[in-house]
């Protein structure tokens, strides 16, 4: 029995590698920490750090990955881009700590439009400059902010 997702395979298909297994596949996208992640158990959410996407509710990581690889085949973001592991067992300062970082990730993609939304009703000039603002207040790194300008630059153009 494969010890991540529990089916039977012969001693060949064993590893997780042989078997393509579903709790090991997107490791590779699991943001480093201090504590090894729970791919049996574990329950993880998409973070972007290009556009702001933040996954509503942690899931497994086959399903958690999935989104993730949607994310990145249908808005385009291939950097900084990662899963996440979120613990059920933290203690109440540190679940309200991840509560606000959700909700101000949550303000910062809805105030920050993606490069891809062409609806947006605010200038190129105007949408750069709000961006500086977050990148001045620590809201955004500087690669991101490089590359979400680059993308309005396009629209100019």
């Amino acid at each position: 029995m494969c010890r991540y997702c529990g089916f039977k395979f012969c001693d060949e298909h064993l590893s997780s590698e042989s078997h393509q297994c579903i709790k090991t596949r997107y490791s590779e996208y699991i943001k480093k920490t201090d504590n090894p992640p729970n791919v049996i158990n574990g329950k993880f959410r998409v973070v972007c750090n290009v556009c702001g996407f933040v996954s509503k509710k942690p899931t497994p990581i086959e399903y958690a990955g999935e989104e993730l690889i949607q994310h990145t085949q249908m808005i385009g973001c291939s950097q900084n881009i990662y899963l996440e592991e979120i613990n059920p067992e933290l203690n109440d300062a540190e679940k309200i700590r991840i509560k606000s970082n959700t909700e101000s990730e949550s303000i910062k993609a809805k105030s920050v439009s993606s490069p891809t939304d062409m609806s947006s009703n605010d200038s190129v000039v105007e949408q750069i400059l709000r961006l500086s603002t977050f990148k001045e207040k620590g809201m955004i790194s500087d690669e991101e902010f490089n590359f979400i300008k680059k993308e309005l630059i396009k629209r100019l153009k």
